[in-house]
């Protein structure tokens, strides 16, 4: 039974109940008529009332003194049990202040890694963008490189068909200069003819005059008479003229 508790009233053997130690004296304590209070405080602060003590029975007395022996033994090493306690309560607090330091180098520790981890992700997030870029980049220079070749591809063409149109008008013109060939052939055949007419009909007229009856065996087209109706009368009278200049080679 700890010191602390009421002493619980003993209540004899099986064959009867025991008397208390000096029962005679149950009811004769004045000593609280007037403070009765006071016998409450005393149960409150040593867990007993003296005044109860006549009552007890010897096995209950017996116990108060087992209980006074160990109070006697909480008094005779109560330094050595405050040591302990001392001890105790400093272990508690070294342990608080283990924990508190822990805690500290801990949330530091927490900082940093926490610091260390928006590093990570500002530079996963950097490489991200940076990939983002060189891919639009790559897109760019993709599309730059293939208009280059479109464009090369529609100019190259353009050219092709320009060089076409013009080998195709310049065949064309060709075939219109072969194909009115011989027409300037014909002209031409037919000037080279005029102009032998023309130089005989001179000769005619320088050799026989102007009335001059054609020789047998003298082109038509030769005959004074002849050449003189297809001309006009303004080109006839400068024809001696012009014959004159022929001959000298003007």
């Amino acid at each position: 039974m700890g010191i602390g508790s009421a002493i619980v009233r003993y209540t004899g053997a099986l064959t009867g109940r025991s008397q208390g130690i000096a029962s005679s004296l149950s009811g004769r304590c004045k000593a609280y008529d007037d403070a009765p209070e006071v016998r409450g405080l005393m149960q409150a602060y040593f867990g007993l009332n003296p005044e109860n003590f006549v009552d007890m029975s010897p096995e209950e007395f017996g116990q108060f003194v087992d209980q006074a022996k160990q109070a006697k033994f909480f008094s005779e090493n109560w330094e050595k049990i405050a040591e302990h306690v001392r001890d105790y309560i400093q272990g508690v607090v070294d342990y608080n202040e283990f924990v508190t330091r822990c805690v500290k180098n801990g949330v530091a520790g927490m900082k940093k890694i926490d610091k260390n981890t928006l590093d990570v992700l500002l530079q996963h997030k950097s490489y991200k963008n940076n990939q983002s870029k060189l891919a639009q980049d790559s897109r760019v220079a993709e599309q730059l490189v293939q208009q280059e070749l479109t464009d090369y591809i529609d100019l190259s063409e353009y050219d092709l068909n320009m060089s076409l149109q013009m080998m195709a008008a310049k065949l064309l013109k060709e075939k219109e200069k072969i194909d009115a060939r011989p027409d300037e052939e014909q002209a031409r055949a037919d000037a080279q003819q005029a102009d032998g007419e023309r130089k005989q009909y001179i000769r005619n007229l320088l050799n026989y005059g102007y009335n001059y009856t054609i020789p047998r065996g003298l082109p038509a087209s030769s005959s004074p008479q002849v050449s003189y109706s297809n001309a006009s009368a303004n080109g006839n009278r400068n024809f001696f003229n012009r014959a004159v200049d022929f001959f000298r080679g003007k």
